[in-house]
């Protein structure tokens, strides 16, 4: 609006007319503008909930909110600013200005010379100031671009910016998923695995707190700021806390492999690095394995570890067998029990008040009474052989049977829960894949769970939290599908036609151009926050083609011939597009260079991703888009005129179109 009104004002019309003039030319396009990104939102924010929505719901009612303001003020607060409260004028620079330029270094002055648009006519000194005749030559070399572009406009836009395009998705496909840097990594978690069940106080005297003087035993060099833990019965937690500002990314995944080569080894429990916080989404895949018998889910829950270990590609494999106790089974001999009158409620029993013990009688005191409990001491019941020597019945001729007679005893890992789906049991595994596209670790993990020899009647499928990111990245894609139609009625509408929106529309490939290698030469993952930064681009890269085409129509309107209206939009609408993406880009150089983050996940993702979509598009649409216009505008006449002639009855008249100008 400003910099439509200021043009109007170098046209020389007063004040309050060019503030009337020049919001009224706008009004359209920025309304427009506005409701294209605001639009965006709102499959979102009213559609089903998912990881995508949930991120975007607030961020976007907070981006629709100052959108609205934003319009508001545009529309309002600066007209009047313009054509009331402030002293512009373009023939001479104020004092505040010549101040400014005077207190720049003449490094900075000379930068600044260099950009268009930056400097209109009026009191400029020396070398230091832009001549007229410098902007001018840039403006003329803008639009003998834009010409040379429409008079080789097949060339430029059906072979020349394809073949950009094209190539620049092969670039695409070589993004990662993940990446260290894009995650949060300063808490590491250890986990503890117990064999038994075990008492709190136990854990927290063997197993805790070696592990923990272990960690503050080498604070310094592993850069650790603090340890907590976590115990209860039969389960415990140690997290580890880095000192973020004294360690680099590069240090503390060297220091991760450190922590888990050197964890102390205690019998009872198996110590190791739990998942890592934050980076489930990306990078650990979910499989389930089905069937009737848990002993048989067990073997190929093995074999399938073993398979995914073999392939280099599984930094952890984790299963429920890890939750998993040993146990002592014993399995009766039903032809001996039965020779021997043993049944197996009488080895229960026996094994009961061994092991468990028996409660006797309590002792009556003078204080109360005093519960008793008998069984037999520790050292005489820890040994398999001293169950196996247990007496469990007496032979015919009055010989003690022992229970080795009858049964067999084995020490066997069970698993630490049994789950059912869809009324068939099954077991999880969960691994962590360490390439860098996770589309890849999950062919790799079809491939090895396709290679398991099934029984009849079992199988394996993904687990739930593959399913349910599957599922979240169809519900995106489909969100982004509806904005994209939503944002072509709202253009469909503003331009009366069907056919100039899909110019615009074009925008969009030329963004991902600039997504595509800004990602790839950064090493930036296209992870959630960079999939929320394609959300908003969409909302954002069409306001270029919507600002430029609109005033194109409005030349063409008040009878000026389509290739002049063209070159004359594009060099007036050149200035306030540059402006518009500048400002925008280099507002989220903070937000791109920074580590802040929330819940594990960085935004500069995000930050680099609009960037490199809203600068290439931005160059894109200045020189390319007035091509695909004038194609799309053709195509529109075609059509129509086709029609007419298969529908003689109908009498409308066709304009008829000067041939493109050879010259700006």
């Amino acid at each position: 609006v400003l910099e439509s009104i200021f043009q109007n004002l170098e046209k020389g019309k007063d004040r309050v007319t060019a503030a009337k003039v020049g919001t009224q030319e706008v009004i359209t396009a920025v309304i427009a503008a506005t409701l294209t990104s605001v639009i965006i939102f709102v499959p979102l924010v009213f559609g089903k909930k998912t990881n995508y929505s949930i991120w975007l719901a607030d961020t976007g009612t907070s981006i629709i909110i100052a959108l609205l303001c934003s319009l508001f003020i545009s529309l309002t607060l600066i007209p009047l600013g313009v054509g009331k409260l402030l002293r512009i004028d373009v023939r001479e620079k104020s004092r505040w200005q010549v101040l400014a330029q005077a207190s720049l270094g003449p490094r900075i002055r000379r930068v600044f010379a260099r950009l268009p648009g930056l400097h209109r006519g009026g009191s400029q000194t020396g070398m230091d100031a832009p001549s007229p005749a410098r902007e001018q030559r840039i403006m003329d070399r803008y639009v003998l671009m834009v010409d040379w572009c429409l008079r080789h406009r097949f060339l430029c836009g059906l072979v020349l910016v394809p073949a950009v395009v094209g190539v620049s998705f092969f670039a695409l496909k070589k993004v990662p998923d993940n990446s260290p840097e894009a995650q949060d990594l300063q808490n590491l978690s250890i986990q503890y695995e117990f064999s038994e069940n075990y008492h709190y106080a136990k854990i927290e005297q063997h197993y805790v707190n070696p592990v923990e003087k272990f960690l503050l035993a080498s604070k310094e060099r592993f850069k650790i700021k603090d340890v907590d833990s976590f115990y209860g019965n039969n389960e415990a937690n140690t997290r580890v806390h880095f000192d973020k500002e004294r360690i680099t990314l590069e240090q503390l995944v060297e220091i991760r492999k450190q922590i888990a080569a050197e964890l102390p080894v205690i019998p009872g429990a198996e110590i190791k690095l739990g998942r890592q916080e934050g980076a489930e989404a990306q990078t650990w895949i979910s499989m389930n394995l089905f069937g009737d018998d848990s002993a048989t889910l067990q073997a190929l829950a093995r074999e399938a570890r073993n398979r995914l270990r073999k392939t280099g590609k599984f930094s952890e494999i984790h299963n429920d067998l890890d939750r998993g106790r040993q146990e002592v089974q014993i399995r009766l001999n039903r032809e001996l029990a039965k020779k021997y009158n043993i049944s197996p409620e009488s080895v229960s029993r026996v094994l009961g008040i061994v092991v468990r013990g028996q409660r006797l009688r309590g002792f009556r005191t003078s204080g109360g009474e005093v519960d008793i409990w008998v069984r037999l001491q520790a050292s005489d019941r820890e040994d398999l052989e001293d169950l196996k020597s247990m007496v469990v019945g007496a032979g015919p001729n009055g010989e003690e049977i022992l229970l080795s007679q009858v049964a067999d005893l084995d020490i066997v890992k069970t698993p630490g829960l049994l789950q059912r789906e869809d009324r068939r049991t099954f077991t999880w595994m969960f691994a962590n894949y360490t390439g860098d596209k996770r589309d890849e670790g999950m062919k790799l993990v079809t491939e090895v769970m396709n290679s398991l020899d099934y029984p009849s009647g079992y199988g394996w499928s993904y687990g739930f939290w593959t399913r349910r990111r599957a599922q979240e990245d169809q519900e995106f894609y489909f969100n982004l599908l509806l904005a994209l139609f939503m944002v072509y009625f709202v253009m469909a509408s503003l331009f009366e036609s069907l056919a100039h929106p899909f110019a615009i529309m074009t925008s969009l490939p030329f963004a991902m151009v600039g997504v595509a290698w800004t990602l790839y030469l950064t090493g930036t993952p296209l992870n959630l926050m960079a999939m929320i930064g394609l959300m908003v681009l969409l909302g954002i890269v069409v306001n270029n083609g919507i600002v430029m085409l609109d005033h194109v129509n409005n030349l063409r309107r008040r009878g000026m011939p389509r290739s002049s209206a063209i070159l004359l939009g594009c060099r007036e609408r050149f200035r306030p597009i540059l402006m518009t993406a500048i400002t925008t880009i280099v507002g989220l150089i903070p937000l791109a260079m920074g580590k802040s983050g929330i819940f594990e996940l960085r935004y500069f993702p995000l930050a680099r991703t609009v960037m490199g979509g809203l600068a290439a598009s931005t160059v894109l649409t200045l020189l390319v888009l007035p091509t695909y216009y004038t194609l799309f505008d053709d195509l529109a006449v075609w059509l129509k005129r086709t029609w007419l002639a298969s529908n003689p009855g109908t009498v409308t008249e066709i304009p008829k179109f000067k041939p493109l100008s050879k010259t700006p």
